[in-house]
């Protein structure tokens, strides 16, 4: 694991820097979910539409929670880097991956279990609740993986590698730029397909 980087230099470099990169790294998770909206949408059909929105709108809270979750273990993690503790550091970043998977595990499955209620009280009905719930039923799957990655990513940043922490966001977004029209066109996998990717 390398040396604290942010103890010497300009600071103002270092915050620009770091900024941006992590800026880049929620740009790109913005743009894969616009992507899917998109991909969705050539469908001209707006059940399928509304079906993605309510579901984004579920979505959100696992998703808040994971940004928590980095946050929490990456600041702990820069605090033991910064003070010179590798080894402390590196227990940080271990347990708080691993801590962030396993809430992620019960949360996004509590949601699962009750994602039809949820999308009911959010307004959504018939063909429309239907899909939304599939779409549900493959996206919070993935939230375990989501906060492991993101909580990699930031754990990267603040070591001071900001290309190598925006390349694990930006590999992502542009494997969702390919698989996204794949499953939800070309396999016609539609609602289903976009919770896919």
């Amino acid at each position: 694991m390398p040396q604290a980087r942010f103890l010497t230099g300009s600071t103002l470099r270092h915050v620009v820097v770091m900024s941006i990169a992590g800026s880049l790294g929620l740009s790109f998770l913005f743009l894969i979910d616009f992507l899917a909206m998109f991909w969705v949408g050539q469908y001209d059909d707006a059940s399928m539409v509304a079906a993605v929105g309510f579901a984004f709108s579920i979505q959100f809270f696992p998703a808040s929670m994971n940004v928590g979750m980095m946050i929490a273990t990456v600041a702990l993690f820069a605090r033991a880097l910064g003070g010179g503790h590798l080894d402390r550091a590196r227990r940080i970043a271990t347990l708080g991956i691993l801590a962030g998977t396993l809430v992620q595990i019960a949360f996004s499955g509590l949601l699962w279990v009750f994602r039809e209620e949820l999308l009911a009280v959010s307004g959504a009905s018939g063909a429309t609740l239907g899909m939304a719930s599939d779409f549900l039923a493959v996206s919070l799957c993935g939230m375990p993986l989501m906060v492991a990655g993101m909580t990699m990513a930031a754990v990267v940043r603040a070591t001071g590698d900001a290309v190598r922490s925006t390349l694990v966001t930006g590999l992502a977004a542009a494997v969702a730029l390919v698989v996204d029209p794949f499953n939800i066109l070309y396999l016609g996998l539609g609602v289903t397909g976009a919770g896919l990717s």
